[in-house]
């Protein structure tokens, strides 16, 4: 009876690590998801604070098939809004202008070798991105493929 009852209580254990792993230990994905969130959260209040202007660059991207207008971080940075204050070094730095987040030439706004994605929004203000470099599987789709 004793080790049924130790039995069935490391099962019960097991399950509860298992499940605040998510939480304890964020994973690759789960950092690109928070990322995405915080940006989400930015270009709403830019958004709100500018009569519905989106905070982007001239150039576009398609991601899933439909063209998409990269978001220019300087402008969220400079505009010091709340819910993005620093810019994660995941983005992808560019040829050429109008090509990646930091086209918008501000002091903050670092691309770096290993980066991956170009983060870019629809018509309606939805923040997308798209992989682009050795580390991704496919360019062009939106969702988590790589993290640095």
């Amino acid at each position: 009876m004793f080790i049924c009852i130790v039995v069935i209580l490391l099962v019960i254990a097991g399950v509860v690590v298992m499940a605040a792993g998510g939480t304890v230990c964020p994973s690759k994905e789960g950092a690109y998801r928070i990322v995405k969130t915080n940006l989400q959260n930015a270009v709403n209040t830019y958004q709100n604070k500018n009569d519905g202007d989106l905070p982007t660059i001239n150039g576009t991207v398609t991601i899933n098939g439909s063209p998409c207008k990269i978001v220019n971080m300087c402008i969220l940075l400079e505009q010091n809004e709340e819910s993005l204050k620093t810019i994660h070094d995941s983005l992808w730095i560019g040829n050429g202008s109008n090509d990646d987040n930091c086209d918008g030439g501000c002091t903050g706004c670092n691309t770096y070798n290993h980066s991956s994605y170009i983060w870019a929004v629809d018509d309606e203000g939805n923040v997308h991105s798209t992989c682009v470099g050795e580390h991704c599987n496919t360019s062009g789709i939106d969702g988590f493929q790589y993290w640095p």
